[in-house]
């Protein structure tokens, strides 16, 4: 039966209904990495319908023009995946290293090869090989993993230093600061024993931390919660024990609970040869990968830290379904946290051009709104009124983590939130001097540009939007003109 165009609500029911259909837990898992993987990636995909079989498709731009590469059927028992011509053609001597890929049921085809995925450790090799670029999740490689707890109180100490300074090189102060376009802060504590690290995270400006993360007294032992662990080619991973410790916000939550409220998986971890007694996740790598990924590792971890703890607070039926909520409006103003020796003033811009954007889109009626996920993901803003349907993701620097970070989350949101699959994406940046090489490589992605400037001091200042951008989030011409668009 040959497809026939479906729309973009069938497409993310369809979508729902793969996942639900697939019995076997390992496939059921493999088809979501699948989906996760097109996302890290940033390729369109689609859900086609011929007849019982609903393949989802990847789609690439090849010598200009847009095609799918890569299919994958769905079954009770696999997956069911198609490299295509385009793809083969593309990457030399693939079909070779797919069908000669003894972890893999892998033949070849007059045009494309097909390959039988049963497990989720089979759908990275497969990933990898086709989407070179693929990196499977940190927060997932647990499963594919063994580690052994490091021993060498050398190699623990060097990594939990290298560990706080891929930190500390975010911000000028030296032991203490937020992540760079998020909302997580840290500080160095006193330390228990000398010159042992020990590090406390927190959300916003909550007084009382999500987790701490310490330099082990005993390295290789399972009496503290943090450590170094090694995988079989020497490779650092700094590991913690879902247990997380009674303070003002919970009592105390044990790893069963973790593992629970977070959906992360325990990594396999040997301690002296023996598998390891206690439950221990996965926090960040520490060799061989770039600051940012630590940065980026840690903060997920900090932040389902601060999921499990905050559990009791909402509805548990709530959290477990898959569906979104609206956060709250963005904050502004300025907000004191304590550093390692002093109180440190810092100031939400981004909730200042939240506000003012809210307030300026009031104007024609537009309503800015905030989809949020269950297990805590928030977009920044979202607009369906007025013929427009934009997401949008604000950043408040021009760095080239602001934009990898923000075309990420663009095209991770209509994912995990399948209500934003056909809104158009926008970026908003600050007005920059010039037109950087990565603000002019989001067209061909579909991401559209807008700006903002701030223009003032801290006591009395204005912030302005262009007028394009504006316009695309269905602001009258009249209307702009009224708010002093540029």
């Amino acid at each position: 039966m040959a497809e026939r165009p479906i729309s973009d609500r069938r497409q993310a029911q369809l979508h729902k209904h793969n996942i639900l259909y697939i019995d076997a837990p390992e496939t059921r898992d493999a088809y979501r990495r699948m989906q996760r993987a097109a996302a890290q990636l940033g390729l369109r995909t689609s859900v086609g319908e011929t007849g019982a079989s609903k393949p989802v498709r990847f789609y690439e731009q090849i010598n200009g023009k847009e095609k799918y590469v890569f299919s994958c059927d769905r079954t009770k028992h696999y997956l069911r995946c198609y490299v295509r011509p385009e793809k083969l053609a593309q990457i030399r001597r693939l079909r070779r290293a797919l069908t000669e890929n003894v972890a893999l049921d892998a033949y070849g085809q007059p045009t494309e090869v097909k390959v039988h995925v049963r497990t989720v450790k089979d759908a990275d090799r497969l990933l990898h090989l086709v989407f070179p670029k693929y990196r499977a999740p940190i927060d997932d490689v647990a499963g594919g993993l063994t580690l052994h707890l490091s021993r060498s109180g050398k190699k623990t100490r060097t990594a939990f230093r290298n560990f706080q300074d891929c930190l500390r090189d975010r911000r000028v102060a030296l032991e203490s600061g937020m992540f760079e376009s998020t909302s997580i802060g840290f500080r160095r504590l006193e330390p228990t024993h000398p010159d042992r690290i020990r590090t406390a995270f927190w959300l916003d400006d909550n007084e009382v931390a999500a987790v701490q993360i310490n330099e082990p007294a005993a390295p290789g032992a399972e009496n503290s919660l943090s450590a170094l662990a090694l995988d079989d080619d020497g490779n650092g991973f700094i590991v913690r024990q879902g247990v997380l410790h009674e303070n003002p916000q919970s009592s105390r939550i044990e790893a069963d609970d973790f593992q629970e409220r977070t959906g992360r998986l325990p990594a396999k971890i040997l301690v002296g040869g023996k598998a390891a007694k206690r439950k221990w996740f996965i926090v960040c790598p520490i060799d061989g990968v770039s600051k940012d990924e630590v940065v980026a590792s840690v903060a997920s971890f900090v932040i389902d830290c601060w999921f499990a703890r905050t559990w009791h607070s909402g509805s548990r039926a709530i959290q477990d379904r898959v569906e979104q909520l609206f956060g709250s409006a963005e904050t502004g103003g300025a907000y004191n946290f304590h550093g390692h020796a002093s109180l440190i003033t810092a100031h939400r811009w981004q909730g200042e051009v939240w506000q003012a954007l809210a307030e300026q889109l009031q104007r024609s009626k537009i309503k800015l709104q905030k989809s949020r996920h269950a297990r805590g993901y928030e977009v920044d803003g979202e607009i369906d009124t007025n013929g427009a349907k934009v997401l949008i993701e604000i950043k408040t620097g021009r760095t080239a983590n602001d934009f990898y970070c923000g075309v990420g989350q663009l095209f991770l949101y209509p994912v995990i939130l399948p209500q934003l699959h056909d809104y158009d994406k926008i970026l908003l940046l600050p007005r920059g001097q010039g037109t950087s090489v990565l603000e002019s490589s989001l067209a061909p992605l579909g991401i559209g540009i807008g700006h903002f400037e701030i223009a003032g001091d801290l006591d009395n200042f204005e912030i302005r939007f262009s007028a394009d951008f504006l316009k695309r989030c269905g602001m009258s011409a009249k209307i702009m003109r009224s708010v002093n668009a540029f």
